[in-house]
């Protein structure tokens, strides 16, 4: 579905939409691989509700997600040009008993054109901290209405989207977690196996020269040692193999590669229509690091999603990935650094942005750029990292993301 137009009508006023956009950064979901958790619950909802399409949409501050669909394929809109917008600004629900005949929807394309679409209900995914990060909706070509038994049906399915996504986020964390352990105990293993290793040598070198001299008592106890020393030896190569044997990487973990995959895979449709450009720069090696995935595509994707949004038809975004290594503790940084060819940011606003931490206007784009720059920024110390931006003359700024990973 290409949505070109922008209403120029006001949109919905989000109460808290600071913490709602936070949260659901936050849950760190891949909008590309929640229909396998979701799917026969949107199968369901559109069985209830008797409608051919029904969807559940996840709301940042730009984009609207389908995770996942029935009856209609589609996988990202702009906000602003969303049903569900108003959704998430409602208490309860939010119907429309004709969109044809409704100021603000009678443009959109899905209604004016193909599949001209009618009726409309939808239902806020509500968390448990009170913030809506999406809806369950219905959609028919046909002016309808549902009864009050569907609408309570539909709201006990929302409540268990909500769960289900809480659950999934819970099992991410797991996951990840497990890995680091794996990750620490590789490292234990690597250490264990250079002073033992040596130890069995030695002892080897020891019992050659018992044989030999053919002393009985030295000999049995060099043995012992020996025996004692391979044992630790397998239980290291053991806890390496287990840390080996993790899920394909790009499912718990990133490398510079798989990160800029997943990042084209969902804004490079952004980009194209908008008419903007969106490029990929990362360090090719033939010993790739990895790192955990946590809240790296929305931190990284914010800043994306910002950059084409202030960037002029025509204009370009460029994302350059980079890692260093550092041998000494084990520990690696990635340096992630965006630019746009969009207006320019005042220095001094940009300051006065991320020492605040308040959306600052008067930025030379808009207000919502300073509120992208604060998500970008709690997320990024959330991660012990920083953000910093220069700015250049006659294009965008260039943002730099520093993390540890």
């Amino acid at each position: 579905m290409n949505i070109e137009r922008i209403s120029n009508m006001k949109l919905p006023e989000i109460k808290n939409e600071m913490s709602r956009v936070i949260e659901l950064s936050k849950l760190d979901f891949d909008y590309t691989h929640l229909e396998e958790y979701l799917g026969e619950l949107t199968q369901m909802a559109a069985k209830v509700s008797g409608a051919p399409i029904s969807l559940i949409n996840l709301i940042d501050r730009h984009t609207q997600w389908t995770v996942s669909s029935e009856g209609f394929d589609i996988e990202q809109m702009k906000r602003e040009e969303s049903v569900c917008q108003y959704t998430i600004a409602e208490d309860n629900d939010f119907e429309v008993d004709d969109l044809n005949e409704d100021e603000r929807f009678k443009d959109k394309p899905y209604v004016s054109g193909g599949p001209e679409l009618r009726y409309y209900y939808g239902i806020p995914l509500e968390t448990p901290e009170g913030n809506k990060i999406g809806a369950l909706c219905v959609f028919d070509p046909h002016v309808r209405k549902l009864s009050s038994e569907q609408k309570e049906l539909l709201k006990l399915i929302a409540g268990e989207i909500v769960q289900r996504l809480l659950f999934i986020q819970k099992h991410e964390e797991l996951k990840s977690s497990v890995q680091k352990v794996k990750s620490q105990h590789r490292k234990v293993s690597h250490d264990i196996r250079g002073p033992i290793g040596g130890l069995i040598g030695l002892a080897d070198i020891i019992k050659a020269e018992a044989e030999e001299k053919k002393l009985g008592d030295i000999l049995e106890m060099i043995t012992l040692i020996r025996e004692g020393g391979q044992s630790v030896l397998d239980l290291a190569d053991e806890i390496m193999s287990e840390g080996v044997k993790k899920e394909e990487p790009g499912k718990v973990e990133f490398n510079c590669r798989n990160l800029c995959k997943k990042l084209s895979e969902l804004y490079i449709p952004q980009a194209v229509n908008k008419g903007v450009g969106l490029e990929f720069d990362f360090p090719s090696t033939s010993d790739p690091i990895f790192f955990s995935k946590s809240k790296l595509v929305p931190i990284v994707g914010n800043l994306i999603s910002n950059s084409i949004k202030f960037t002029p038809q025509g204009g370009k975004v460029g994302v350059e990935l980079q890692i260093e290594k550092n041998e000494g503790n084990n520990k690696n940084t990635l340096r992630v650094f965006v630019e746009d060819s969009g207006g320019a940011i005042s220095e001094t606003r940009i300051g006065e942005i991320l020492e605040s931490g308040n959306p600052v206007s008067e930025l030379g784009r808009s207000d919502e750029a300073g509120f992208g720059l604060v998500l970008v920024r709690q997320l990024v110390e959330d991660m012990d990292g920083k953000i910093g931006v220069k700015p250049t003359e006659g294009a965008g700024p260039v943002f730099e993301i520093v993390v540890p990973v």
